[in-house]
């Protein structure tokens, strides 16, 4: 009761009365900032407030105290046991007392807290996190009991959102929290984190996450109000404080400002009235402590430019926002709700070049893997699961490196490249840049895709280089390997001096050449070509290219790079290689770029390339190994929406290789962002790619064991050049691998030049010409000479003809009507219609498809021109005979036609050759009358030539005799002369022959014969001029020729028998249809000979049945051949029985010779009166001497008598 008198004695004076209660627990640093601050921080000023301050023990008795009026207590013990004293005292004895110490559980009415709950801290973290829905979140704590607390309850809390718990001692040092920060916190990949530490341990994490490159971009930080206090806390950061204390700056000004709340209600209360009762202040503290407790309001501050601004507020757990302009870290207003740490690389990604115009768009095509590999990282929950990885893209060069220029490009780059550097796909450039960054001091590794070059492979010179592939000079040896497995021994080579590149890879090359016993057979002086060599310094390199093509090797190696190779190949073609010369292995997988798509090409340019190249063996680092690398380009292909994955399998795997010495760098907890740890870390990486195991050689910046693919460019004949896909294929047909059991594995057909599959020799063999296959061309004027030659012999053929028929056989032939015994010179007529269906087959196309029906046609025949290969030396002899033939026809035909061998028949010599020129008569006038004029026509052939300078065309059957100049002018000559002595007599000898058999039964038609030399020289002419150039038309014209022969022979009639006629016929159009069907499937693309030999043989077939059916029904038989003799005649004949001579023979040969007859022997019996007998010749009976028919009868030979040599035949 005393105590309230005197307390409403003071209130009525105005003055209040507080007391600060502290204990060896009070911080000293509170109670001396309390006594020299909390007086005027009160604002006594404007109303009086006695303020005394009291240390006190647990033996301390607080009744003493209220004799001094105190109104309000406030404690700052920090000490629990004396707490509990004051609330009971406070309580007891109805005494106002402020709490400044949140972790005391009060209990009486009269003791209030003047900061709130720690519930109600967790809830407005918990609302914090909740709404930017961070995730992963990494708790710290510093050693304090408060701190552990409510890191603890935030703990049980948000389990589900905590990723880690850590406490920080405050013994520990930065260096020490530097080491949790990197081994914990950054491998595990955690970039959001709620501290609920003092504001010493804070300094410390913050500045742990700056250095060790967590707080950044997308990562998020929450501190406590009490966490702010005494703090270097950087820009983004995050702070919820009770209001009204947003401005403490350290603990006491924090505790200051919270005791001031209440003392500015008190304030409040004075204003009003003169005297304000305890109970009055109660109730003001008890309106306030329930705000305080349940409905607590929390400011969130952002600090902005190093001061707190705030942004909204929290209540009950419910966020609210003021300003909305929040800054995160790396001065980002992005909210970083992603709960993946972020990790970027850089990656040349641009299609610009440094000083230039020109543009490069293929680099962002192929890197299209690595951007890929990023996407599947990040949604492979396996590989790096707590990180968000990135690329950040450069766009300074590619394939050029300009100082100046790429470093002021790359200035602004310097820390923003993250953890490595995919660089240029250049050797050049990439030398450069590496300079560039370690001027501006990127010390990241810088690993590239493509960039080979020898002089990278140091790495005690670029220590922060390294490659996904193996440097050229590998490839250099790889194709040295392959020349040795197909056996090639012998090999011209030759490089560019660009660069030290180039010079590397030829050393490497010839060094294995070497090691393997392969020569290299052009001299060091043809070998080196100049930088980046064009089409336009042809003219100053021409001897280098002219000592290669006189090695006379087919395997050449070219050593270049993209842009100097494919003109350099034109090089090639200029100086005179052509298809089928030779053989190549390039470096360079061409795949479309600068080969024959190239839109500056001219269409000359581009059939030069086409011609060397088609054929050659093309090489690039293997793409796409095994199951895993066939699953890579499959989900390349889909991802880029059906675009070929070519080139992107190395770019994801540069890729990969970052992530997996990150994924290394991780799991031991190293800090990947130090750049010496992740250039260890991938170097030391080992996994499956796209391309195989990927591994870095330890020893320099090279990959291990890299499969190398080898291609074959091929003609595609479904492409189209001009609108759209190029006439070329480059499929891949091989793969080179060194670690493998078989090092080369060949999977596909190897097309080589020239068209084969026949693997080529190293070497060029020398020419069987005097120039090099290559320098053939057409020779227009020759195969115009020729034509006029072949036509004009056409003509004249059919005049002489026309001449020879209307002068002497404008005759007709009786038909057969009655039997007769078929006889030797029938059958070889018969013959003859047979040899001449092989002729008209042999003059046709000739069927590829099989060789039996073309060398069949040839021999059968007597085509020997066709059949035997008739070049060079055997062409000559062949044509010496000929030549001699003709001379040897006109002699006969002299004689024949003028029966000289009857004139001189006394002179043995002469009636010998009589005989044997009649026996040779059907033989070379009729049988050999195709391969005669043909192989005379072949001393005009000279379609092909050096130029298109007649003079210089040679023949077609002796490249080393130039047409139309010494000899061949004489031999020309000859041949025509052969003609005219061959041609007129062959002619005229036909019908000939025929009216000087009196034994021959089937005789032809001498109309026939006229249209038949007319029709075999047309098919000749055909043969040698329109077939060679025009195979396919030829076939179709020859087809029509036949169809007319074969409707002549039906309307008149060739023959005087009509079997005969019938068999003429269908030879002929069977003839036709096998040219016809062989033509169709010359004709055809792609097709399988056996339809169409099955096809020619039914045709013949149904031709054969159908002369048979026709024969039968409608052609019937005149000739007959002799019954044999009889087995029992002959033996009675042998033992001396009498029997007359038609017992024996019933009717003796009528005809021996062809030119004499013979009558039965029974007519000159012994017994009988001799007289003079007579023969009969061509139907007149002449009689001859007794002596010649003794002679006859004795010598039993035949009667002969003179003829009438007056006669024409």
């Amino acid at each position: 009761m005393l105590a309230f008198i005197v307390l409403l004695l003071n209130l009525v004076k105005g003055e209040l009365n507080m007391i600060v209660l502290f204990s060896s627990s009070t911080p000293s640093s509170l109670s001396t900032y309390f006594l020299s601050n909390l007086d005027s921080s009160l604002g006594n000023s404007d109303f009086f407030f006695d303020i005394s301050f009291y240390t006190i023990t647990q033996s301390s008795a607080l009744e003493s105290y209220i004799l001094q009026d105190l109104t309000m207590m406030v404690d700052a013990t920090y000490d629990m046991l004396l707490h509990h004293k004051i609330d009971y005292f406070s309580n007891s004895s109805k005494i106002l007392c402020l709490q400044i110490d949140e972790n005391f559980k009060i209990s009486g009415n009269w003791m209030y807290s003047v900061h709130s709950s720690l519930s109600n801290q967790i809830l407005t973290a918990q609302a914090a996190t909740t709404y930017f829905s961070w995730t992963r979140l990494a708790v710290i704590s510093s050693d304090d009991v408060q701190s552990i607390q409510l890191e603890d309850s935030f703990y049980i809390s948000n389990k589900e959102l905590i990723d880690m718990r850590m406490a920080i001692s405050s013994s520990l040092t930065q260096a020490d929290v530097d080491n949790m920060i990197g081994k914990q916190i950054k491998p595990n990949g955690i970039s959001m984190f709620v501290s609920f530490s003092k504001g010493t341990t804070n300094t410390l994490v913050l500045n742990s996450l700056q250095s060790k490159k967590v707080y950044k971009k997308g990562s998020g930080v929450l501190l406590s109000g009490r966490g702010m206090l005494g703090a270097t806390i950087p820009d983004g950061c995050l702070i919820y404080a009770e209001k009204g204390l947003e401005s403490a700056t350290s603990t006491e000004m924090y505790e200051v400002l919270a005791i001031q709340q209440f003392t500015n209600l008190i304030k409040q209360l004075k204003s009003t009235a003169l005297v304000v009762s305890a109970y009055e202040i109660k109730t003001a503290f008890d309106t306030i402590s329930l705000e305080q407790y349940r409905y607590p309001i929390y400011t969130l501050i952002n600090i902005y430019n190093q001061a707190r601004v705030a942004r909204g507020s929290i209540k009950n757990g419910k966020l609210s926002f003021t300003d909305t302009g929040i800054i995160f870290p790396g001065n980002t207003t992005v909210y970083p709700i992603n709960s993946k740490a972020s990790v970027s690389f850089g990656m040349a990604y641009g299609i610009n070049e440094p000083g230039s115009t020109s543009t490069n768009p293929y680099v962002i095509s192929s890197r299209g893997g690595a951007v890929y590999g990023i996407v599947r990282a990040n949604q492979d929950p396996t590989l790096l699961p707590n990180f968000n990885i990135s690329f950040i893209p450069t766009n300074c060069g590619n394939q050029l490196y300009v100082h100046d220029i790429t470093k002021a490009c790359y200035t602004p780059y310097v820390d923003k490249l993250g953890i490595a550097y995919l660089g240029t796909q250049y050797t050049a450039s990439s030398q450069g840049i590496i300079t560039v960054f370690r001027e501006l001091g990127i010390k990241i590794p810088y690993l590239t895709d493509q960039a080979s070059g020898y002089i990278l492979s140091n790495k005690t010179q670029y220590p922060e280089f390294m490659r996904i592939l193996a440097p050229t000079t590998y490839n250099a040896k790889i194709m040295v390997n392959i020349m040795n497995i197909f056996g090639w021994k012998k090999v011209a080579v030759a490089y560019s001096n660009d660069s030290s590149t180039n010079y590397y890879n030829y050393l490497s090359f010839k060094s294995e050449c070497d090691t393997l016993g392969i020569t290299i057979i052009n001299d060091e002086e043809s070998r080196a070509f100049p930088a980046y060599y064009s089409q336009d310094m042809y003219a100053n390199y021409s001897a280098k290219f002219q000592k290669i093509k006189d090695t006379r090797a087919r395997i050449i190696i070219p050593i270049f790079n993209t842009v100097s190779m494919w003109p350099w190949y034109e090089g090639l073609y200029d100086i005179g290689f052509r298809a089928g010369d030779i053989m190549s292995i390039s470096m360079n997988y061409a795949g479309g770029m600068n080969l024959l798509t190239d839109s500056t090409l001219t269409e000359e340019r581009r059939l030069k390339r086409e011609v060397i190249m088609l054929g050659i063996i093309t090489t690039a680092n293997q793409e796409y190994v095994g199951t895993y690398g066939l699953q890579i380009k499959n989900e390349l292909k889909s991802y880029y929406n059906g675009a070929d994955p070519s080139y992107k399998c190395l770019a994801f795997d540069a890729c990969m290789l970052i992530l997996n010495g990150l994924k290394y760098a991780v799991d031991k907890g190293d800090d990947y962002e130090d750049p010496a740890i992740m250039n260890k870390a991938m170097r030391l990486a080992y996994f499956t790619g796209c391309s195989g195991v990927v591994s870095v050689d330890s020893a320099s910046n090279n990959r291990n064991g890299l499969a190398i693919s080898i291609f074959n460019i091929q003609i595609n004949n479904t492409g189209v050049y001009k609108n759209g896909m190029p006439p070329f294929i480059e499929p891949q047909i091989g793969l080179y691998n060194p670690t493998s059991s078989t090092a080369m594995e060949i999977s596909g057909t190897i097309i080589y030049p020239g068209n084969t599959t026949k693997t080529p020799s190293d070497t060029r063999p020398k020419p069987d010409c005097p120039f090099e296959d290559s320098e053939k061309r057409t020779s227009h004027s020759g195969q115009g000479l020729l034509f006029a030659i072949c036509f004009t012999l056409c003509v004249v053929t059919l005049a002489i003809t026309a001449f020879i028929w209307n002068k002497w056989w404008k005759k007709s032939v009786p038909a057969l009507k009655e039997s007769r015994e078929i006889t030797f010179g029938d059958y070889m007529t018969m013959g003859f219609v047979i040899i001449e269906f092989f002729q008209y087959l042999a003059m046709g196309p000739r069927f590829q498809g099989n060789v039996i029906i073309d060398v069949l046609s040839q021999s059968l025949s007597v085509n020997m021109d066709d059949l035997i290969d008739f070049k060079n030396t055997a062409f000559w002899i062949a044509l010496y005979v000929v030549y001699g033939l003709c001379g040897g026809w006109f002699i006969m035909g002299f004689i024949i036609i003028f029966r000289i061998d009857i004139r001189l028949e006394n002179v043995f010599f002469f009636r010998w050759l009589g005989i044997f020129s009649e026996h040779l008569m059907p033989v070379i006038g009729n049988v050999c009358f195709l391969p005669i004029i043909a192989m005379l026509m072949n001393v005009f052939q000279c379609t092909e030539g050096t130029s298109n300078k007649l003079t210089d065309s040679f023949l077609d059957k002796d490249c080393h005799q130039y047409c139309w100049q010494g000899d061949h002018i004489a031999f020309a000559i000859f041949a025509i002369i052969a003609f005219f002595l061959y041609l007129p007599f062959a002619v005229f000898c036909r019908p000939l022959w025929q009216e000087m058999q009196v034994a021959i039964n089937i005789k032809a038609n001498p109309l026939y014969l006229m249209i038949k030399s007319v029709f075999q020289m047309s098919a000749v002419v055909l043969n040698k001029t329109v077939k060679p150039t025009e195979p396919h038309a030829h076939g179709y014209i020859y087809f029509g020729t036949l169809i007319a022969f074969a409707v002549f022979l039906y309307w008149k009639k060739p023959y005087n028998y009509g079997r005969i006629n019938l068999w003429q016929i269908i030879a002929i159009m069977g003839a036709a249809w096998s040219i016809f069907w062989t033509s169709v499937y010359n004709s055809a693309t792609e097709s399988t000979f056996v339809p169409w030999l099955v096809l020619q043989l039914s045709g013949w077939a149904i031709f054969l049945l159908s002369g048979v059916i026709l024969q039968k029904k409608y052609c019937p038989s005149y000739l007959f051949r002799p019954k044999p003799i009889s087995l029992a005649v002959l033996v009675k004949f042998a033992f001396g029985k009498t029997i007359s001579s038609a017992e024996i023979e019933k009717k003796t040969p009528n005809f021996v010779n062809k030119k004499y007859k013979m009558e039965p022997l029974s007519k000159f019996d012994d017994t009988t009166t001799p007289q003079a007998p007579s023969v009969m010749i061509g139907g007149k009976k002449v009689h001859v001497s007794m002596d010649d028919s003794e002679s006859v009868l004795n010598d039993r030979t035949f009667i002969r008598t003179e003829l009438d040599t007056t006669k024409n035949y």
